[in-house]
């Protein structure tokens, strides 16, 4: 679960009982940037081999770790350039194991393959079909 005002996320089993808790603020590996929790909701998906992606806005990225917390990796960068983000809120994954993106800022939705590599996007600033405001 997100717990984004201490910038952590908490572990919990089935029955709601504490397991464990990994990262805190900051700009490093393992670290996140969640300034922005009172304006958006943000998001983390699990994959089938129980790896874990988080959403990190304030940082411009995405993180991934494994089933126990460790840090495995993370993709994106600040812009508005393929791969790139500007407020990553939340995130997604397909059957394939693709990821999906919102590019918050930028009004658009990423997609990347299970490593991370950019695939392609929709999306656009507006309020007609298929665009974002």
């Amino acid at each position: 679960m997100l717990d984004t005002e201490n910038n952590r996320i908490q572990k919990f089993n089935s029955s709601g009982i504490y397991q464990s808790q990994f990262g805190s603020s900051g700009t490093g590996n393992g670290q996140f940037g969640f300034s922005y929790s009172y304006f958006y909701k943000f998001g983390l998906a699990i994959d089938p081999n129980g790896n874990i992606y988080v959403a990190d806005p304030d940082n411009h990225r995405i993180q991934k770790f494994n089933s126990s917390g460790i840090y495995q990796s993370q993709f994106g960068s600040y812009g508005t350039g393929d791969g790139q983000f500007i407020l990553p809120t939340n995130i997604a994954l397909d059957s394939n194991g693709n990821i999906y993106v919102v590019d918050t800022n930028s009004n658009r939705i990423q997609k990347f393959n299970s490593s991370g590599i950019y695939q392609s996007q929709f999306g656009s600033s507006g309020t007609g079909n298929g665009q974002f405001a």
